[in-house]
């Protein structure tokens, strides 16, 4: 790529920073390559992060849709929305970049991630919006043990947030009503989708996402997963978009997945893996047909 046709990084406009100041917002650092991400500082002392965002941006649209939207099944990062001149500056808390842990996982908190990124998009996609760019990079986290004040906003402990909504798309219909589309190239997403980039099912391409995503996180945390848990996510991660499940279909079975793969934990500590891998499989198999 010529010098010329690179992006153009951000400048931080004086209508920006006087918006900040009044409000006694400091900005300390940039978060990303093209500087409309900073982390900032308020009155109080405590860290929040600021986003700029031009006005008439899909990412500004749908962020406004999503805070809009009252419901503990919503987890988009709260925010409060700042118009400035040809921007709004975003403002919220500054949490732990999900991907970024460097600490290890139990059974317990795998399925509790999982079980927070199913409500995330399921959420959405009942409202009929794909994220489109589902990731554990585009997540962060609640690290502390109890609720934690940051500004206005009450951060439960452990509760995921969904951040960057550049990919974010709302469609008239929902997931399995024949949305399609040919332009995912110009959104984008974390994964390249393995049906091609012609035909998509946006809805469908969210749940291969999630799959791969907590593949990925499994293997990079060295996470041994359990068969019934590697079948689901497997399922999920079918190159062949029909055969996935839908993200409702995912969140009425989870529950019972989560209890199965919690209980059958003990198995791969006193069997050899082969045989408690293949208990735990066929009878998940088995309980499956019943939910």
């Amino acid at each position: 790529m010529s010098q010329s046709t690179l992006p153009v990084k951000h400048v931080w406009r004086a209508d920006e920073l006087l918006e900040l100041r009044n409000r006694g917002i400091k900005l300390l650092a940039r978060l990303d390559y093209m500087n409309v991400v900073q982390l900032a500082r308020n009155d109080n002392g405590e860290e929040i992060v600021v986003k700029s965002l031009r006005h008439g941006s899909n990412e500004l649209q749908m962020l406004q849709t999503l805070i809009s939207m009252s419901s503990p099944r919503n987890r988009v990062v709260p925010c409060e929305l700042l118009p400035c001149e040809v921007t709004t500056l975003a403002v919220m808390p500054a949490l732990h970049p999900l991907h970024a842990s460097s600490t290890s996982f139990t059974i317990e908190e795998i399925m509790d991630i999982m079980g927070q990124m199913i409500e995330a998009v399921d959420f959405m996609h009942e409202h009929h919006i794909a994220f489109g760019d589902v990731a554990f990079d585009n997540t962060i986290r609640s690290i502390e043990a109890t609720l934690t004040q940051i500004g206005p906003w009450s951060i439960p402990s452990k509760r995921i947030y969904l951040i960057d909504f550049e990919a974010a798309r709302s469609f008239p219909k929902g997931p399995g009503e024949g949305i399609r589309i040919n332009d995912w190239i110009d959104y984008g997403g974390h994964f390249e989708p393995p049906e091609g980039r012609g035909e998509v099912d946006p809805y469908s391409y969210d749940v291969y996402s999630l799959g791969q995503s907590i593949f990925e996180f499994c293997n990079y945390k060295s996470f041994s997963v359990p068969c019934s848990l590697g079948s689901v996510v497997d399922s999920m991660r079918s190159d062949n978009p029909l055969q996935r499940p839908t993200i409702r279909r995912i969140s009425q079975m989870f529950p019972a997945l989560r209890y199965w793969a919690i209980n059958m934990h003990w198995l791969y500590r006193t069997l050899p893996r082969p045989l408690a891998g293949s208990i735990d499989y066929y009878g998940w198999r088995l309980l499956s047909v019943f939910i």
